[in-house]
């Protein structure tokens, strides 16, 4: 008896729609790298507003902190890069990778978190060509130590790179 929606951010976006558009077009010549990234400076840890030995603390910072436990978040990939693959999936008209190379974990923060603070993945995309072997290789980084290079995609052809980045 309840509506529930899974929607991911730029699906809706004109910014993303008008790119993909554009590498429809040809206007790049064919595809064949995509980068993403997702860096930030942000540890996602929020403050338990009770102190440790509270019997309360450890329920509030599982739900205060449920980015940082397997049980309620798939980490960095789930959580951010899901977007930023849906993208490619937009870019080049495909809905899954052939191949998929990762590694993640938790390189930065010793805090007890489950999940990964940074993760660097590589994806074998089929590419836009008419061709049986074309391929497109996307890499993905998402870090929460380092802001540098913020959000967004490169996509690079041919005849052209795009960069899409912060509406």
């Amino acid at each position: 008896k309840r509506v529930f929606q899974v929607g991911v951010q730029r699906r809706a976006n004109a910014i993303y729609q008008q790119a993909a558009a554009l590498v429809r077009s040809g206007a790049l010549g064919p595809i064949s790298a995509i980068k993403c990234q997702w860096h930030r400076n942000n540890n996602w840890r929020r403050p338990v507003p009770v102190p440790k030995t509270d019997p309360k603390w450890h329920a509030l910072e599982r739900r205060l902190n449920w980015r940082l436990y397997r049980e309620s978040s798939a980490g960095l990939m789930a959580e951010l890069g899901s977007h930023q693959l849906d993208a490619c999936s937009i870019f080049l008209g495909k809905k899954h990778p052939l191949a998929v190379l990762g590694i993640g974990g938790t390189f930065f923060f010793r805090d007890g978190r489950e999940v990964d603070d940074h993760v660097f993945v590589d994806f074998e995309f089929p590419g836009l060509g008419d061709r049986k072997d074309d391929r497109v290789v996307v890499t993905y980084s998402s870090i929460n130590t380092n802001s540098f290079e913020n959000y967004g995609e490169m996509l690079m052809g041919s005849q052209g790179t795009m960069i899409v980045e912060a509406e």
